[in-house]
């Protein structure tokens, strides 16, 4: 038999031959049918009940262009998909609310979200988000690492990640991952990675069977770098963030799996470091070439509670990472996130609040630790110079 046309929501969907589409009705009303690739087993959709808008990730249909025994595979890999949302609950990633047979088949339902692909599947968008500031990019990115720190301490890895699970908010600069449906838990020795993204996949992903783990998420933390920052480019002229940054990301990617970073999470303490050394320099450099080591602008926006970050930080101004110290910097990390927030929506001059709040952070700080003084004064300096805060020229 010829594939066919059938269409939902007035939208077409081809197939190889009619399928009953009538079982959508108990998620609700269906609004739109979302864009699958042709190598999917799985047909998504927008339904809308109640109010509320819900996401349902189907597979059974017999597609166009699939194998006869891709439903029936698809169905198996997504009831397992299952366990994986349930395991991996986190803040940053899209909330499975329902799954169950359906239709002859299985489907997984998770909450909307109006955050857009910024993977090759979505050109527009993609270069829409390469176009934001680098700090919005690194908000984003350090979501993406948050998300897979979580990873790797419930003791999964990450398997086919590539750029079109990024979900990115453009109204609120909330970043999603979603499809971790083949995230497995660690070390993982099958073949499903083979079907990642050639910008992402690892060499020991290549040879179905081979060792992955968390020194392999590694690389794919370092790859993802690349694509948000660099639009995939790996050569240092491309690359907007410094040489001190570019060597922690090319250790990362390194083809030798013993050359990398050991986990992630000393990934991200290597990264955030990197930065905070360039950031500092740079501000040495405005103010005249004195050495530096300050925190910098990159800090902006972090979250409190990441104890690589804090410590990258931390050692990037030269302050001892004890017990008090760590208390000080996530106080500082806060209101530095408070400030750009203040800045992003135009009140940060009123009155200066936001601004005193940092500097009185950083002066408790530098008042614990007399020695890292100068570089914490330097980052102050080079903060209101970038932002346009009080004392810079053309300032708030």
């Amino acid at each position: 038999m010829p594939p066919i046309t059938q269409h939902v929501a007035g939208s077409p969907i081809r197939l190889q031959r009619p399928f009953d589409f009538g079982f959508l009705s108990q998620y609700g009303d269906v609004f739109c049918v979302v864009a699958n690739g042709p190598d999917s087993g799985n047909l998504c959709f927008g339904v809308r009940r109640g109010g509320r808008r819900y996401f349902v990730k189907f597979a059974g249909a017999p597609k166009e262009g699939c194998a006869p025994s891709a439903p029936r595979q698809a169905v198996e890999w997504l009831r397992e998909a299952k366990q994986v949302y349930r395991d991996l609950s986190h803040p940053g990633l899209v909330r499975l609310v329902k799954s169950g047979e359906a239709g002859g088949g299985y489907a997984n339902v998770f909450e909307w979200t109006d955050a857009q692909c910024i993977g090759q599947a979505s050109p527009a968008s993609r270069q829409r988000f390469l176009a934001l500031p680098a700090p919005d990019k690194m908000r984003a990115y350090r979501a993406i690492l948050d998300f897979h720190a979580h990873v790797a301490d419930r003791s999964y890895v990450s398997i086919d990640f590539y750029a079109d699970q990024i979900l990115y908010d453009f109204r609120d600069g909330q970043t999603l991952i979603c499809d971790v449906d083949f995230y497995r838990p660690s070390p993982y020795h099958g073949d499903l990675a083979v079907y990642g993204s050639s910008h992402f996949v690892s060499p020991e992903e290549r040879v179905p069977g081979q060792r992955v783990d968390e020194i392999t998420m590694v690389y794919t933390m370092g790859a993802t770098a690349f694509c948000l920052f660099a639009d995939y480019d790996r050569s240092p002229a491309r690359w907007p963030l410094g040489g001190r940054s570019f060597q922690t990301l090319q250790r990362a990617v390194n083809g030798d799996r013993d050359g990398r970073q050991r986990t992630v999470r000393q990934f991200i303490g290597e990264w955030e470091q990197s930065l905070a050394e360039a950031d500092g320099a740079a501000a040495a450099e405005r103010e005249g070439g004195e050495d530096a080591g300050g925190i910098g602008g990159w800090m902006d926006g972090l979250e409190e509670d990441n104890g690589a970050r804090l410590s990258g930080l931390l050692a990037g101004c030269g302050v001892p990472a004890s017990p008090g110290n760590l208390h000080l910097g996530k106080i500082l990390l806060r209101r530095l996130f408070a400030l750009e927030n203040s800045l992003a929506l135009d009140t940060g001059r009123r009155g200066g609040h936001p601004w005193d709040r940092v500097e009185t952070a950083v002066e408790e700080l530098a008042a614990a630790n007399p020695a890292s003084r100068p570089p914490l004064e330097r980052y102050m300096a080079g903060l209101r110079v970038r932002l346009g805060g009080p004392g810079a020229a053309g300032g708030r």
